[in-house]
């Protein structure tokens, strides 16, 4: 077992789904007096955020991964459900005066999405320092806490994952290459990554001067993985996918298992395409719980190879 600690976001996600298209609804030249009403078709409540989404998937691996991030007042029931599928969460950061960070994710028939996102506790500044760890998963959480843990796990030679994820938008030029200088592997979406060549001006191979590998999620395309040696694509799994909601997270947790054990990169991604299969089969970000042994069968039935332990 590993010492992971993760940073980022813990929330409550109220996800809904739309019975169309959003493009149908929106008129190119009346962009600057946007007004559109979506009529659901369902809406769930579930316990979610971009930290906790990744130390369930790590969870179910095996693995007891550290979630060092700030809640609210109202966590908790949500703290104790995590200690008890177990994620350590005595690093876990309590304000007493505000509410957890709360999310709302619209979903289209094409798994297109529009969300809003309330931060709450997740503005608090962390305070506690990095401990020593195998690695650092720094995902999508304030501003300040990104860049802080980010230097830290440099300073400390923790292994570093830099996941700007919906973070991208708010972060500049500069601080997302201060993010990336220190970066053993970057992750983020086509999308992000637009936004990351946008912002900073670099382009993949600029990239790879500091990162050992470039991971690029195309959602049901799969992903692409790119070293200073080489590009390989591996597709997502054919499943009946309900939610795409957290899939990337569960990805992440796959593939930050198979490289915390040495393995080729490529067979990270398809550990990290294996659990976000797993992910998209429900309704939500953390009701996937296959055992390792599922995990193990897909993973050999898929690619004719299994988990190390």
């Amino acid at each position: 077992m590993h010492k992971i600690l993760i940073a980022g976001s813990i929330a409550f996600d109220r996800i809904m789904d739309f019975p169309g298209t959003f493009k149908e609804h929106m008129v190119a030249d009346k962009a600057h007096v946007l007004s559109v009403s979506f009529v659901l078709d369902s809406m769930k409540d579930n316990k979610g955020g971009t930290a906790a989404n990744i130390a369930h998937s790590l969870a179910l691996l095996g693995e007891q991964p550290i979630l060092m991030a700030s809640v609210g007042s109202d966590s908790t029931a949500y703290i104790e459900e995590l200690r008890k599928r177990g994620i350590d969460v005595s690093a876990l950061q309590i304000c007493s005066d505000v509410g957890t960070a709360t999310g709302h994710i619209m979903t289209d028939t094409e798994n297109n999405q529009i969300s809003a996102f309330y931060p709450g506790a997740m503005s608090t500044v962390y305070a506690a320092p990095l401990p020593a760890a195998d690695l650092c998963i720094v995902a999508p959480t304030n501003k300040v806490d990104m860049l802080r843990l980010a230097r830290e796990s440099g300073e400390k030679n923790i292994p570093l994952f830099f996941d700007p994820g919906q973070m991208t938008p708010a972060l500049s030029g500069d601080e997302l290459k201060q993010c990336v200088e220190g970066a053993a592997v970057v992750l983020c979406n086509d999308y992000e990554w637009g936004l990351i060549q946008e912002k900073t001006g670099w382009s993949e191979k600029e990239v790879l001067k500091y990162a050992t590998a470039l991971v690029i999620t195309l959602g049901a395309h799969g992903s692409r993985i790119v070293t200073k040696q080489a590009e390989e694509t591996v597709p997502a799994l054919t499943v009946a996918a309900v939610d795409p909601t957290g899939a990337g997270d569960a990805y992440r947790a796959g593939f930050a298992y198979g490289f915390l054990r040495s393995w080729p990169l490529v067979r990270c991604a398809q550990l990290g395409s294996v659990t976000a299969s797993f992910a998209v089969e429900v309704y939500g970000t953390q009701a996937h719980t296959p055992s390792r042994l599922d995990i193990e069968k897909r993973m050999h039935a898929q690619y004719r190879t299994g988990l190390d332990f």
